[in-house]
């Protein structure tokens, strides 16, 4: 993952502030949930006795919304608007959108997203992706 792919995913929830906190408890530059940094600590570092609290440092809040950016793009194929969507509401959540034709034609990637706060995030958070991937193909051509 390049050092730029996760500055949009904290933008339109954080605004860049280490010490976000939003209305459901997620903290941080990558502005995540308890329950999201536990099952990853137990991934990644099961050893370092790291806190929910320890979030709110940007090295470690880029560290673990990073990883589990590249595990919401692995699980969805690559496909940005869907990993996004997952970040933000839980793979639960999407998965069982992907299940309703409604919300998917293929099982596999949302064609919408029905919930106003994960809608908006999608929204605002892929424009600026798609303006670094590509500054990063510019970049590669040089």
């Amino acid at each position: 993952m390049t050092r730029f792919w996760w500055m949009p995913s904290s933008a339109p929830k954080a605004v860049f502030d280490p010490q976000a906190t939003s209305t459901a408890d997620a903290r941080g530059l990558m502005q995540m949930t308890e329950e999201t940094f536990i099952w990853l600590r137990s991934k990644i570092a099961p050893d370092e006795g790291l806190l929910f609290a320890n979030l709110y440092d940007p090295e470690t809040s880029i560290r673990f919304g990073c990883y589990y950016l590249h595990l919401c793009m692995e699980r969805y194929n690559g496909d940005v608007a869907t990993a996004a969507a997952a970040y933000h509401s839980g793979w639960g959540t999407v998965d069982a959108l992907l299940q309703m034709e409604e919300h998917s034609a293929d099982g596999e990637t949302l064609q919408g997203f029905p919930y106003n706060q994960m809608n908006h995030y999608v929204k605002r958070s892929l424009p600026a992706r798609r303006g670094i991937s590509v500054s990063m193909q510019e970049a590669e051509r040089r």
